[in-house]
């Protein structure tokens, strides 16, 4: 059910003769040569939306409406402006990419090219590294042999050196037991022993001292005489033998070391053949990479060139359009039309604060108007006056807080189901399980009774409950707290307060209104702030 609200009406009925005026202005100036029917279509289309609403004319946002046509054409022209810059940009990058294509694919050839060059040079030094191979292998056999006959050599030599020194000693031992012999003859007693070399002729001796005869001594003499005269001989072989010993020695050695230079010349010979494979391996490895990455980054440009020649198409596509909007209307006549609405440009609402039907600014939260915060409570009207005048800003009247809560179409609401406490921030009873939300105060709302914080919570923060913000913007106009108005009582210093649907004797709704002195101050009673337009629109603008 919708009653009328008359009072919201009187308050915001205005502007028809200044409206038609200006109205009457932008259409003679569309009606010209240079402005084309789509501009002149947008122009009208303007002017449409402005009509006599329950409530107002809305010259404002009409003004707003009728700015919007040149704010398309000077955007239009911007982003025309912007674009060629940006096609230009784009259009450079896509002649850079596709050079650098190019090179890419000069290189990638290149190392095409080359790559079977290669491969014939690697097939054409195999051979040679495998003779090479051989050759050094053959090589380390034929000295580790060498080196053997050498090791033999050198033992045979030590081996006569050491028999020639061996007869040296005999002869030596021969000598001494001789001279023994002579003088036990010549003192016809038993000789006295040498010193033996091993135990056995330790023993021999002991035996031969105890029972040697003259006659044995005689023996003994002729038979060392003998072994003595064979010495010369044994040594004379003994030296021939290490005489041709030390000269296959000498042979061996040189051998050893003619092997040795023919394996470090061999050795030299492959290390080059093979430095030389090396190098051509590795650079046909390097060619394959190369040809790899290569062919990856070609796809990479492609890739690239053709997002760029993508985006240069809708840049294109995005230019024309631009300059299509930019001229449907010469830079003269525009130029005229900005000139006739420019007195109306300096008109709207701080920030923070909603336009509501373009004709008050009014704040979008309770103060102290910050979305998410906890709003002011316990608030008396000349400290919420005094607040709002701070601000550059003024309280509501009775018939602004009116009209932003009911929206365009300036009826109340007073049936419950309009708003419910999934919507807004309500306390449709007074006492019991669906006790008030926000307060406990009484419901004739002039005397205090019992306060209950078991079942009155804090108010909402800001913005808490989107969908009971006004068709304006404004939010909690039904449901949190009440809120302080201008308005003053037929009785000295007593003030509006503006219910909005919390705990009362009434159905939630955006009429209700009570009255209290200008110093009370209750844990469930707000405020927020008004304000007029900036510079609104003067009529002898358009005489």
């Amino acid at each position: 059910m919708f009653s009328y609200n008359p009072a919201a009406r009187a308050a915001y009925t205005g502007g028809e003769v200044v409206t038609a005026k200006l109205a009457a202005r932008m259409r003679a100036l569309i009606s010209r040569d240079d402005v084309t029917p789509e501009y002149q279509a947008k122009v009208e289309a303007a002017l449409d939306r402005t009509f006599d609403k329950a409530c107002v004319r809305d010259f404002p946002a009409m003004v707003l409406a009728l700015w919007a046509p040149a704010t398309a054409v000077d955007n239009a022209k911007a982003e025309a402006l912007r674009l060629a810059d940006s096609l230009g940009l784009e259009r450079k990058n896509l002649a850079s990419l596709q050079t650098r294509r190019a090179e890419n694919t000069a290189a990638r050839d290149a190392a095409v090219t080359l790559l079977p060059k290669k491969q014939e040079a690697r097939k054409q030094i195999e051979p040679d590294y495998a003779a090479a191979q051989a050759a050094l292998d053959a090589s380390r056999r034929q000295v580790q042999s060498l080196i053997d006959i050498d090791d033999s050599a050198r033992k045979n030599v030590r081996s006569a050196k050491e028999k020639l020194q061996a007869l040296d000693q005999r002869e030596q031992r021969i000598d001494a037991r001789l001279q023994v012999l002579k003088q036990a003859t010549e003192n016809c007693q038993a000789p006295e022993t040498t010193e033996p070399e091993t135990k056995d002729e330790t023993a021999n001796s002991e035996n031969k001292n105890e029972n040697i005869s003259g006659q044995e001594i005689l023996e003994e003499i002729k038979k060392l005489m003998l072994e003595l005269d064979a010495l010369p001989a044994a040594r004379a072989a003994l030296e021939t033998e290490r005489t041709a010993a030390e000269q296959a020695l000498s042979a061996a050695s040189d051998n050893l070391a003619a092997g040795q230079k023919r394996l470090a010349a061999d050795r030299a010979t492959f290390d080059d053949v093979a430095d030389r494979l090396g190098e051509v391996k590795k650079r046909i490895a390097d060619l394959e990479s190369e040809i790899v990455q290569r062919n990856a980054r070609e796809k990479d440009l492609d890739a690239q060139i053709t997002e760029s020649l993508t985006l240069i198409a809708n840049l294109e596509v995005k230019l024309a359009e631009a300059k299509r909007v930019a001229d449907t209307i010469s830079d003269k006549a525009l130029a005229e039309y900005k000139a006739a609405l420019k007195p109306f440009d300096n008109w709207g609402c701080a920030s923070g604060m909603a336009m509501v039907e373009g004709t008050f600014c009014m704040d979008i939260y309770e103060y102290p108007n910050r979305k998410g915060d906890r709003p002011a409570v316990g608030v008396s009207w000349t400290d919420a006056e005094q607040a709002c005048r701070d601000a550059g800003k003024r309280l509501c009247t009775d018939a602004e807080w009116a009209f932003a809560c009911a929206g365009p179409d300036c009826f109340m609401r007073h049936t419950p189901n309009d708003y419910s406490s999934e919507t807004c921030n309500l306390g449709l009873g007074f006492y019991g399980e669906a006790g008030p939300r926000i307060s406990g105060w009484r419901p004739d709302m002039q005397e205090t009774g019992p306060y209950d914080d078991t079942v009155n919570p804090e108010p909402a923060a800001g913005a808490s409950f989107f969908a009971c913000d006004s068709p304006y913007g404004p939010a909690d106009l039904v449901g949190n707290l009440w809120e302080w108005i201008a308005d003053t009582h037929k009785r000295p210093n007593v003030h509006g307060v503006r219910i909005g649907g919390n705990p009362s004797q009434f159905e939630p709704n955006c009429g209700d209104a009570s009255w209290y002195d200008a110093s009370t101050t209750l844990p469930h009673l707000g405020f927020r702030c008004c304000a007029d337009p900036r510079s609104m629109f003067a009529e002898t603008a358009l005489k």
